[in-house]
């Protein structure tokens, strides 16, 4: 699979996946791990990790044809809304605040 991202920036600009040979790579999770929050299966649970750039990638329900967004936000057709439970988000923002 070719790894493609947009930031914000302007339409169309990509962000460059070269430096991961098209393949990112998880550096860490933030928060706690799912077997901590009482999920009972590991791959039935909402993550949050951080990319080898910098980047996050999360794991949560999609929601993308459910969520009306506002109208001044958008997604690209490579893009999904999803959904990750508050006290998932707020222990990966813990892990944030400590420093990266």
């Amino acid at each position: 699979m070719e790894w493609t991202a947009y930031q914000c920036g302007g339409v169309g600009s990509k962000m460059d996946f070269s430096l991961y040979n098209n393949t990112p790579t998880i550096v860490r999770r933030l928060g706690t791990a799912p077997s901590q929050r009482g999920c009972s299966y590991v791959n039935d649970c909402p993550d949050v990790f951080e990319l080898d750039s910098g980047d996050f990638a999360i794991i949560g329900t999609d929601a993308t044809d459910s969520i009306a967004l506002p109208g001044d936000a958008g997604r690209s057709l490579h893009e999904r809304v999803v959904v990750v439970p508050r006290k998932v988000l707020l222990a990966a923002f813990a892990d944030l605040s400590h420093g990266i």
